[in-house]
């Protein structure tokens, strides 16, 4: 893996593990600025735009459901059944 035989040349792999290959991350600065600058934005944009999805985790609580026809009575056995459960 030293030396691509064909070329004689040195594969990027083998210059970026004896260190040879060399790039100015300082120099770019301003580029990467740039970057993590619109990476930012876009995030901070997402949120009021796309808002956020306060699931039962968030929220709190616990979401019982059953297809039921509902009455008076069966409200009743349900918030009887729920308190009779012991779930806090």
């Amino acid at each position: 893996m030293t030396t691509n035989p064909q070329s004689g040349r040195r594969t990027f792999a083998h210059r970026l593990y004896t260190g040879e290959f060399e790039f100015e991350f300082v120099g770019n600065r301003n580029r990467w600025y740039t970057i993590s600058a619109i990476v930012l934005l876009i995030s901070v944009l997402a949120i009021p735009l796309r808002g956020l999805n306060l699931s039962i985790d968030f929220v709190g609580g616990s979401v019982f459901q059953a297809p039921v026809q509902v009455t008076s009575s069966t409200i009743d056995d349900f918030a009887r059944a729920a308190t009779n459960s012991g779930v806090p």
